[in-house]
């Protein structure tokens, strides 16, 4: 599914104005997109998304269980101690 530039621009906004946030959620049809923002100092912005299937999603609005979500749904084959591992790195980077 492609991110058309108005997403993507919102998704932009988004985090300028919300600087100490790494996640986000969209709701769109069919899904959910979740968006981490991967910035390190001199480096540009990153936006990486994901676009997750659900039929009526209820996620929480919170960067710690946002990190968990995006980390669950990427690496299902990893041990859950693993996810959460890499997702409280996420939200130090």
């Amino acid at each position: 599914m492609i991110v058309s530039e108005v997403e993507a621009s919102s998704d932009e906004k988004y985090f300028e104005r919300n600087p100490r946030r790494r996640f986000r959620f969209r709701l769109r049809d069919g899904g959910v997109w979740l968006v981490h923002h991967r910035h390190r100092d001199g480096e540009p912005n990153a936006f990486v998304r994901l676009l997750v299937p659900a039929a009526r999603p209820v996620l929480p609005n919170n960067d710690r269980a946002l990190a968990e979500i995006w980390f669950r749904t990427i690496f299902r084959g990893w041990p859950a101690n693993e996810r959460r591992l890499a997702a409280r790195r996420a939200l130090t980077r």
